[in-house]
């Protein structure tokens, strides 16, 4: 049987999961801003190594114009000029390749603008000494046969592969005659960012990984708390038999429907009692006794549901209790004429004949009282109400049981 909800206490039990959710996102903000920082310590670390790396580059620049600047560099400007003066050239390019050994550098290179074409002139590369060639500028060598100087991170892809590079303008009594280059093959560069990008990954990865263990946790703690607190609100507010409303349940409707409806809401409310039920316990067993219980209870909800569409409000919940052994309450709310409640009890004494229960009063007798109060005519409190419908279902009872009796009314047979 459907149980209905309730606002049944819980605060504790609620404080400690808002507790624990507070706790999962001031964890998560801690490891979020964690993993932001060590993305950005990672990448500042990159942005260091390449700033190194550049500057580097320009240092070894500076040394190879002033070795370029003792020879007369301005000379060479054809394969023939350099046969020439192939003792010198020799010199300068021997020079040359021992400060790329000495400094680690990859390449230190000369080009000059000749029949509008960059080419090479001096090139440390031992396995290419092929000279006055054309060569595709970068950005960095561009700048420098602007008259400026600089470096580049990566800023070199050609067929020998990619590098870091850096540009030097040479300069002949004030002219521009040519550049120095350097370059550093990039693998490091690479390696250092392919190494970055995957702690980054990782980072982001144990992030959520973290994370979505944090949720599950929460979501597990949160789930176990709100299955304990409807357990212990099926303890605490449901019979256990019936799975309707018990006493303190019905006082707390009561009390929501006074705040809701105010004290002067009219409704019935009707005390049952079975009529003898002990003979069902006796004869066939409390276990039994438990499915009648179980079936009256069902009963009294459907036509409780009946009873608000044909006379009563049907925006109201309604309700059905169990508040003892054989005992029930049932209230349907927006009744506001009293002689009503003749009507939609022998309506219920009219159902229970083509009931599920039948079987049980034919054989067994089985049957039930009713006392019959309402609100506001007999009271507007919920105590003084429920007195005022035992007292009428005593009556009921004395006057030979399995009839009703209304409050203050003369005894009334089906």
């Amino acid at each position: 049987m459907e149980r209905r909800k309730s606002s049944f206490g819980g605060t504790k039990r609620r404080g400690r999961s808002i507790s624990v959710f507070i706790f999962v996102i001031i964890v998560s903000i801690i490891i979020i801003s964690s993993t932001i920082l060590n993305i950005s310590n990672v990448r500042e670390q990159q942005t260091i190594l390449e700033e190194s790396i550049e500057a580097q580059i320009m240092s070894v620049c500076i040394s190879a114009r002033d070795i370029v600047n003792e020879y007369p560099f301005v000379e060479y400007n054809s394969q023939k000029d350099v046969d020439e003066d192939w003792e010198q050239y020799s010199e300068l390019r021997s020079r040359l390749r021992l400060l790329a050994k000495e400094t680690g550098v990859t390449f230190i290179y000369a080009l000059k603008m000749l029949e509008g074409e960059p080419q090479f002139v001096i090139d440390s590369d031992e396995a290419d000494e092929e000279l006055f060639i054309p060569y595709e500028l970068s950005q960095v060598h561009m700048d420098a046969f602007a008259g400026r100087e600089g470096a580049g991170v990566m800023n070199v892809v050609d067929m020998y592969g990619t590098f870091n590079s850096g540009a030097l303008p040479l300069f002949h009594e004030g002219k521009l005659i040519g550049i120095i280059s350097v370059d550093i093959e990039d693998s490091y560069i690479q390696k250092s960012r392919s190494a970055g990008f995957r702690n980054e990954i990782i980072s982001v990865a144990a992030m959520i990984v973290t994370l979505c263990a944090l949720a599950s946790f929460a979501y597990t703690f949160y789930r176990r708390t709100r299955d304990e607190r409807k357990r212990l609100e099926g303890i605490a507010l449901f019979d256990a038999v019936t799975g309707l409303p018990n006493r303190t349940n019905f006082g707390i409707y009561m009390e929501a429907l006074r705040e809701r409806r105010g004290e002067k809401y009219p409704f019935l409310l009707c005390f049952i009692d079975l009529d003898n039920f002990k003979i069902i316990n006796d004869v066939l067993g409390h276990d039994e006794g438990d499915v009648v219980l179980q079936r009256m209870g069902a009963f009294l909800e459907g036509h409780n549901k009946t009873a608000k569409k044909k006379w009563g409000d049907s925006n109201e919940i309604g309700i059905c209790a169990r508040i003892g052994g054989d005992e029930f309450l049932y209230v349907i709310g927006g009744i506001n004429d009293k002689e009503i409640a003749k009507d939609v009890v022998a309506s219920l004494y009219e159902e229970y004949e083509s009931s599920e229960l039948k079987h049980y009063h034919l054989e067994y007798g089985l049957g039930f009282s009713v006392g019959i109060s309402h609100s506001p005519s007999d009271g507007t409190e919920v105590d003084m109400l429920i007195n005022n419908a035992d007292n009428a279902m005593y009556v009921a009872k004395k006057s030979g049981k399995n009839r009703y009796f209304v409050f203050e009314e003369k005894e009334n047979e089906r």
